[in-house]
């Protein structure tokens, strides 16, 4: 679920690029925009027990229709 939201909050200019940064993201090196945008970030968390739950993630500004 992680790296289906991270495809979902960052822009991809092309698919090569956006090949590379998933590479990236799977072994856990973000891009400096996204560290500083997402801080809290913890849905790629090794351990399953230190991910977010659903509900949490449903609660968060991010997910809030205005």
């Amino acid at each position: 679920m992680g790296i289906i939201l991270y495809e979902l909050l960052m822009p991809f200019r092309t698919e090569s690029e956006r090949i590379h940064q998933l590479q990236n993201v799977r072994c856990k090196k973000f891009p400096d925009e996204f560290d500083k945008q997402y801080p809290e970030e913890k849905m790629m968390a090794d351990l399953p027990k230190d991910r977010p739950e659903s509900s949490d993630l449903l609660m968060r500004n991010l997910f809030q229709c205005e």
